[in-house]
């Protein structure tokens, strides 16, 4: 992420989609604003005609992290290229079934901490362009900032290429078993999943997706559920803020992943305090289903 961003100068302005990894966010409010690159969170960036000219980049995840949302890639990159100005897409949660930079996307990241390396014993990040003079800038960059791999850190996430369709598969499948048995539950209030949103966001997923279903949940506790305590009682699921791994997990964004968006920016976008986000795993499907139902029952306020 930064070494995509670095690819912007001093008084231009960069448009993230509203509902952006909340690393990002914090990059963007710490670092780019003291070195006089702006910033906007949009959430209307499909419905943009035109661009400021001091635009120099748009910003996009698809599905995003925490609520899946889907962005149409090919109108963002129409609507960038029209205004002189590049588009960065995060795609971490679709490391496979889609490929921004075949839909015009100039850069494209993977956070392959995740799914690439798969087993959370590795921290690595990987920018793709296929445009030679960008490609020998971000190349520029990358050894002025010192942004390498470790041997070792290299090796494991080889290792982890090699199993990451076996293990996406995987947990494809036990995500379309977890999201039927949540949508019939009474704890649930409200689900977010790649294509979830809307009819639109569907047709559009399943466009440049194939509609592929990802690793990755989000729902709103129902107030007759203690979402803290639910989280606790799980006994699959640990507590942590990363995801794409062979093991599964739970977030709680508005204190984890998004907390750097303060109260009234995460009320603005949907992040509420009910918000849950689970990372699937490739442990036995049903075994995780009994987990979840195990803690729901126990976590049924009195």
């Amino acid at each position: 992420i930064t070494l995509a961003l670095s690819l912007l100068k001093t008084g231009q302005k960069v448009l993230f989609c509203e509902n952006i990894y909340g690393g990002t966010f914090r990059y963007a409010k710490k670092i780019m604003e003291n070195i006089g690159i702006k910033y906007e969170l949009r959430s209307d960036l499909e419905s943009l005609k035109s661009l400021s000219s001091d635009v120099g980049a748009i910003y996009i995840e698809t599905p995003s992290n925490p609520l899946l949302n889907i962005t149409d890639i090919k109108k963002i990159v129409a609507l960038a290229h029209a205004n002189n100005a590049i588009v960065i897409a995060d795609n971490t949660f679709m490391p496979l079934f889609q490929s921004p930079l075949a839909l015009g996307v100039d850069v494209e990241l993977h956070s392959a901490t995740k799914f690439i390396g798969g087993h959370g014993d590795a921290l690595g990040g990987v920018v793709c362009t296929n445009d030679k003079a960008l490609g020998a800038k971000i190349g520029s960059l990358k050894s002025t900032l010192g942004i390498a791999l470790a041997p070792f850190d290299s090796y494991l996430m080889l290792r982890g290429l090699k199993t990451m369709k076996l293990r996406f598969d995987a947990q494809i499948a036990n995500t379309k078993k977890i999201l039927e048995f949540l949508k019939s539950h009474e704890a649930i209030q409200k689900l977010y999943f790649a294509g979830g949103a809307s009819e639109h966001e569907r047709a559009v997923h399943e466009a440049q997706a194939g509609g592929c279903l990802g690793a990755v949940l989000s729902f709103e506790m129902s107030e007759k559920y203690c979402y803290k305590r639910f989280a606790s009682l799980l006994e699959l699921f640990d507590i942590a803020s990363s995801l794409g791994g062979v093991e599964s997990l739970i977030c709680h964004p508005a204190t984890m992943s998004h907390a750097s968006y303060g109260e009234q920016l995460r009320a603005k976008i949907g992040i509420k305090d009910n918000l849950l986000r689970l990372a699937i795993g490739c442990e036995d499907g049903e075994d995780l289903i009994a987990d979840l139902a195990k803690a729901f029952a126990k976590a049924k306020k009195s």
